[in-house]
């Protein structure tokens, strides 16, 4: 049996009953925060033109559409992708050295739940076995560090739930999966900088995709079901074997997913948080804060600090502030880091906030990688001064500590560069 043939398998046998009693608390959380991006993402420009698409060549099919109207299943599940991925404000599933957000599974769930006059313990059984599904695929194989993008573990995901649903046979489920996934991976390098307005439509082409083929799965057209193990198969492209055993597995994939507290990359969460509290606790004033350095976790520094990804200098979408930890940083001191949706495109366009150049993002410590996942927690330290920065002897450490905030001894002949001391110095580790 293949490994696709297996996760087909799993797939048909799930039932509401196998849901634990704490999925069944979480499950309605993660919906309604699903829907409430949905909402949030109504009426931008990207997403506009998704409508806009729908309405084209979604026909008049029996699925509602979220803002009215309808289209048929394929489009419908298209077009609430998007609106749950765009303002990337979704939950989150964290593995060791790659992410997902397992919210991209979220419109497909409604739009066949929808399709087949499910009732809700349906559509939660269907988040409950995507976000499952796609978890385990980021938990066992490095798609990422081989180049393919997080949205590639769809394919497996949305088909299993939607199948599901649709109440395919297990060979129509097996083959759905296996015609998208070797169809339909998309590359990591629609994450890199500068980033453009696909980074939060990718997944509505996952979904589009997904959903063409589940429907030929269903009148009979076959996959290629070793898409994983065969020749020059995913195997062979990652390097490595994915082995899940499928029998083992329960459908709790909910309880690892992880609520953003802010309108930013998830592994941005703990520094931006400790921004915001500097900021209200020490009633600091943004006007007079000329450099603020960070030591962040590996992950979020080669997504949104400079590192693997590059960075965005200036900041002129929205789709490049919630990947921009300097902008971030910088928006948290006047803003609270409040969400970015469409309507403040215009501050973008303005320039009120960029990435300022005085403002170092230094590199990761390894100290604060490692464990992060375990503990569900991540580390961000900050320097933040006022008045010019004082600059330290060439050759010497800033200062003894991370944790020590007395001020530097300057170069020198540049003491009157460092007439304000390093005010605060502080570590936050939150919660995820």
């Amino acid at each position: 049996m293949t490994q696709v043939e297996a996760l087909a398998k799993y797939a048909a046998r799930a039932s509401f009953a196998d849901l634990s009693a704490q999925s069944r608390q979480q499950l309605p959380v993660h919906i309604l925060d699903s829907l409430g991006c949905c909402i949030a993402a109504l009426g931008a420009g990207p997403v506009e033109a998704c409508r806009a698409q729908v309405a084209d060549f979604g026909g008049n099919g029996p699925c509602a559409l979220i803002s009215g109207g309808n289209a048929n299943p394929i489009f419908a599940a298209f077009w609430h992708t998007a609106l749950v991925r765009y303002v990337d404000f979704m939950d989150n599933f964290l593995a060791p050295t790659e992410t997902c957000h397992t919210a991209d599974n979220f419109g497909v769930a409604l739009t066949i739940a929808d399709y087949v006059g499910g009732s809700g313990r349906d559509l939660m059984l269907a988040v409950a076995l995507a976000y499952t599904v796609q978890s385990r695929f980021v938990d066992h194989a490095n798609f990422m560090t081989r180049g393919f993008d997080h949205t590639a573990q769809l394919a497996f995901s949305l088909n299993a739930a939607a199948g599901k649903l649709l109440g395919l046979s297990e060979p129509q489920i097996a083959d759905a999966i296996a015609m998208a996934a070797v169809s339909d991976a998309s590359f990591a390098v629609v994450r890199a900088k500068p980033l453009s307005q696909w980074k939060g439509l990718a997944s509505a082409q996952s979904a589009l995709g997904a959903m063409n083929t589940l429907f030929l799965a269903r009148r009979g057209v076959e996959g290629p079901l070793q898409v994983i193990e065969g020749p020059n198969g995913i195997d062979n492209l990652l390097h490595m074997q994915i082995h899940i055993d499928w029998d083992k597995q329960g459908y709790e994939g909910v309880l690892e997913s992880t609520i953003k507290k802010y309108n930013s990359m998830i592994h941005t969460q703990s520094a931006v948080h400790c921004m915001v509290e500097l900021v209200r606790q020490n009633k600091l004033d943004p006007g007079k804060v000329v450099s603020i350095e960070a030591n962040v976790i590996r992950i979020a520094y080669d997504f949104a600090g400079g590192g693997l990804y590059g960075v965005d200098k200036v900041v002129r979408t929205k789709e490049q502030a919630d990947h921009s930890l300097p902008y971030r940083r910088n928006s948290s001191q006047t803003a609270s880091c409040a969400p970015m949706c469409s309507s403040s495109s215009r501050r973008f366009r303005s320039g009120r906030i960029r990435n300022s150049p005085t403002n170092i993002l230094r590199r990761c410590l390894p100290r604060l990688s490692s464990g992060y996942r375990t503990v569900r927690s991540s580390n961000t330290r900050f320097r933040i001064f006022q008045g010019s920065p004082p600059v330290p002897s060439r050759g010497r450490s800033p200062s003894k500590s991370s944790t020590d905030s007395r001020p530097v001894t300057p170069t020198k002949g540049r003491a009157a560069r460092s007439k304000m001391p390093c005010i605060l110095s502080k570590t936050f580790k939150l919660r995820i």
